[in-house]
């Protein structure tokens, strides 16, 4: 079954086409709505987000619990401020691969990636880099230990370029 994650910054027309992947998966405006209430708060309740959208309280249960079983709904999560708990520093690593590397390796290299405590998130690409790492860390120097004890040293890794974020927006 084709899994659905959806970045709800796209426009409806996109999400409706990533989602028609699934011929079992029937999305339509008012998922969207209610998966838009859902990432800006996913711990509202259904009166409040049935309030929000318009939609009665029954259908927004139906439809979460539908969206769950059809693989659209991932899981929940939360929001956090990174710097209140020490993680002040957010960069984003590119990694190249040793030349010559197959699809399994690229994954192997993902893979032990993102078993470091620090990365938050792993991204197998298209262009010069194959890799990009989300990392974030206390200070410049647990920055460094991530990049250059952690990530340089995995088998595989042949060039690493690190950007660090001035502004999270």
């Amino acid at each position: 079954m084709y899994k659905c994650i959806i970045n709800l910054k796209r426009s409806s027309a996109c999400l409706q086409a990533i989602c028609n992947g699934d011929k079992n998966m029937h999305t339509d405006e008012k998922d969207f709505e209610i998966l838009s209430e859902l990432e800006k708060d996913s711990s509202q309740p259904l009166r409040k987000l049935a309030r929000k959208t318009g939609i009665p309280m029954a259908t927004v249960h139906h439809r979460i619990r539908a969206m769950k079983k059809q693989g659209v709904i991932l899981n929940y999560t939360v929001k956090v401020d990174n710097r209140k708990v020490g993680k002040s520093i957010h960069a984003f690593t590119l990694i190249e691969a040793q030349a010559g590397l197959k699809n399994r390796g690229l994954m192997n290299i993902g893979k032990a990636i993102s078993r470091i405590a620090e990365v938050e998130g792993v991204y197998v690409t298209t262009g010069i880099y194959d890799i990009i790492a989300e990392v974030r860390a206390k200070d410049m120097d647990h920055l460094s230990d991530v990049v250059l004890k952690k990530i340089r040293e995995i088998d595989g890794v042949s060039k690493i370029s690190t950007m660090l974020t001035l502004v999270d927006i």
